[in-house]
Order: C-alpha cells, then structure tokens, then sequence
C-alpha cells in the first residue's frame, strides 16, 4: 500500500464546501412522515475519514425517535461514498427491525457490510453526475435522496409486529407487584416513602410502576417519583428506573437536575430535560432473574433507596 500523500487545497476547500450544500440539503428535506434536526454538539459528525453531520430524526406519525449520520465516507477498507447510516448503538430498539424490513429503493442502495452499521448510498454514478452542478441542483439532488433513506428508514421500523405469549404477561404482573413491595419495604431513617396507589399514572401504554410520596423526616423537603419500569420501542433509554418531574417539583427541580450525582447503582440520563432518570444497569436487571423473589424485592428497594437519597441531597436547598 502507498502511504505516501498529496495535497490539494482546492479538493479540501470543496469539501467545506460540500458540507454547506449537505446542511442546506438537510434543512430543505420536506417530508410529511418525517422530520430530520441536525446535532450541532455531535462530536463525531465529522472525523478522520468521514464527513458529514449527526441528525435526530423522528417519525411523525408515531414519534418514534432515531439517530442519524449522513455524510461522505472514505475509509478505502469500506465502501466509500455518500450515505445515510443508522448504527445499532445508538437505535438499539429499532436497528434489528430496520435492518430486517428495510426494502430497496430508487435512490439509495443498502449496505450490509458490516453488522452494527446499515448504510443506504447514493450510487456512484448519481454522486459523480452531481460533481461540477451548480449549487442548487446539488442541494436538490442531495435533498431527495435524504428525503427517501429517512422514510424508508422510518417506514422499515413500523414493520414489527407483535410477540406475545400469555404467560408473559403474568411475570409483567408479577413486577409490577413487586414494584410495590419494594416501596413499602424501605425503612429510611431519613424519609418516609409510600405508593400513591390511586394515581393515574401508574400504570400507562409503556410504563408500569407508582408515584411514590417521599418526605424527610425533618420535614424540609418532599418528593413525588415515579418508580417502575419503562419499555416503549419508541425511545431510549429504557428500563427499570425512578425519574422527578419539573411539572411536580417547581421549586426543587433545577437544583436536583444541577447537583444530581452519578453512582455505580444507577445510569443517570438527563437525555429529557424535564425529566431527571436513573435507570438500573443491565448487568443488575439481569441479576435480578437470578434471585427468589424476597431477593428481588430487596434488590428494587436498595436501587430505588439509592435513587430517593441522591435525589434529596441534590435538591437540598
């Protein structure tokens, strides 16, 4: 292999240029399924042998959410070119759906190289034939294509169906039992906790769980968590967790956001910004399958403590 370089100044400078036209090209995408945000912090949009920008898409007819690099690719070990990739770690949910159900389109076509990368290129020929246009054609041609990877993706990730077996449900029902016990099976010397077992929340169409009503004992700081599991297909994190609101704590939630602490004990996503969540590791959900069931309990309840503790410290005025 022939290490050896040469510079040009002239095919950088297109490249800036290219990455103008890409961004003009992703803000002129008008789809009614469909709608794509560029990550501006995205950290890596742009690397040592790529080009390109980070984008949040989301599905407008079911809001679900997916995280997109478009771009030139140039690594010569890979296919080169411009693409629209979807990548498994950051769609863990929907990547294995797209990546089955995905179909072939006009515009694009799939690479399956490499198993935790999806990549939907422009052929080569629609990219060279757009070398030398002027820029408005570019950002046309450039939109288009966008425009048809994201529905094709979006539509891709609607194709899953349903796996139930009804015996699964009764082990649902049993966690959520257990997610009562574990709240009024904590003794804290600092609060007192218990399920507000009226409250309508509770349970909802992907969350299963109890606000609880914590307050300390010296009487100077209340909270109202919700404490269960959360599993919707549409968004990440998921998991079993304990979350605050801003909506029902006005006066403490910017505190808590602003001084909440990390711990081994949880996976603190600040992803929602009305929403403060700590969510169990895996390793620790998977351990949980392991234990009997006055086990299990014990385990919720000393990661829901955890939770309650480093919440009241964070907001302590």
């Amino acid at each position: 292999m022939n290490d050896a370089f040469h510079v040009d100044m002239e095919k950088l400078m297109s490249l800036h240029r290219f990455g103008d036209v890409l961004d003009d090209a992703i803000k002129s995408v008008g789809s009614e399924t469909v709608e794509l945000v560029p990550d501006r912090g995205a950290r890596d949009s742009i690397g040592r042998h790529w080009y390109g920008s980070r984008c949040h898409m989301r599905n407008k007819e079911t809001d679900e959410k997916f995280y997109l690099h478009i771009g030139l690719i140039y690594l010569p070990e890979t296919r080169t070119g411009l693409m629209v990739e979807l990548d498994k770690r950051s769609n863990p949910a929907s990547f294995p759906i797209v990546w089955e159900n995905l179909g072939e389109g006009s515009r694009y076509e799939i690479s399956r190289d490499e198993d935790d990368y999806l990549k939907l290129f422009m052929p080569q020929d629609a990219f060279d034939a757009l070398c030398g246009k002027k820029r408005g054609e570019q950002v046309k041609a450039i939109s288009d294509y966008i425009k048809e990877c994201a529905e094709a993706i979006a539509a891709a990730a609607c194709q899953a169906g349903f796996s139930l077996k009804l015996c699964d449900l009764a082990e649902d029902y049993k966690l959520a039992c257990a997610f009562e016990e574990a709240v009024v099976s904590i003794k804290s010397e600092r609060y007192t906790i218990e399920p507000d077992r009226k409250c309508p929340d509770n349970f909802g169409q992907y969350a299963a769980g109890y606000r609880c009503f914590v307050k300390t004992r010296d009487g100077q700081q209340d909270l109202y968590p919700y404490f269960g599991a959360i599993y919707s297909y549409k968004k990440t994190p998921y998991g079993i967790f304990a979350e605050i609101d801003k909506l029902n704590h006005p006066g403490c939630y910017d505190r808590a956001y602003a001084g909440i602490k990390e711990d081994p004990a949880y996976e603190l996503s600040k992803k929602d910004p009305p929403f403060i969540k700590m969510f169990m590791p895996a390793a620790d959900v998977e351990r949980l399958n392991s234990l009997d069931h006055r086990g299990q309990v014990a385990k919720l309840a000393e990661f829901l403590d955890t939770c309650i503790t480093n919440l009241l410290e964070a907001a302590r005025v």
